[in-house]
């Protein structure tokens, strides 16, 4: 339902969603569940729902992606480091990478663009989750007054970063 919103306001929309997500294809998440056997190395399937394109594409694990803008049928070459032999699908990888510990693997336009585009946003989540602030609160407002007291630290402290950077913080 956002993407379409967004859609309708000419904002193109993408990103990675739950198995639970409103509007999500039940049969693109039941490629992905545990009954079924672990999808092959580069596994691709969509379903298109209301002008919204779902996707399930299998690197390491699987990944549920949804997109209003992206091309869906070219890929770039990424190198890709071989997981740990302790990863759930380490043995399904190993086999694509030999002995090799990095190794070119091509992948979705999409996913690349993603991964490109999506470092900000989650570097300041990653930041803010490390000493989050966020208690409970009787008021439904006091959230978003923790949320910007957090992110308001945060840019403080990428600020000090940037203009200080052999500053030990």
């Amino acid at each position: 339902p956002l993407f379409e919103e967004l859609l309708k306001i000419g904002i193109g929309a993408a990103g990675t969603t739950r198995v639970d997500a409103q509007g999500f294809p039940p049969s693109l998440i039941i490629e992905t569940g545990e009954a079924k056997k672990v999808l092959p190395w580069g596994y691709l399937s969509g379903a298109v729902v209301e002008n919204t394109c779902c996707l399930v594409w299998q690197d390491n694990n699987s990944v549920l992606f949804m997109t209003t803008y992206c091309e869906i049928d070219s890929t770039t070459e990424r190198i890709h480091r071989r997981p740990k032999k302790t990863s759930t699908n380490a043995a399904m990888v190993c086999r694509i990478f030999g002995d090799e510990s990095r190794k070119a693997l091509p992948i979705p336009a999409f996913i690349n663009n993603y991964n490109h585009h999506k470092r900000s946003v989650d570097i300041a989540d990653q930041l803010r989750s490390y000493y989050c602030i966020q208690q409970r609160a009787p008021c439904n407002w006091y959230p978003l007054v923790y949320w910007l007291l957090d992110t308001s630290i945060i840019n403080a402290y990428r600020l000090l970063k940037t203009l200080y950077p052999h500053h030990t913080a």
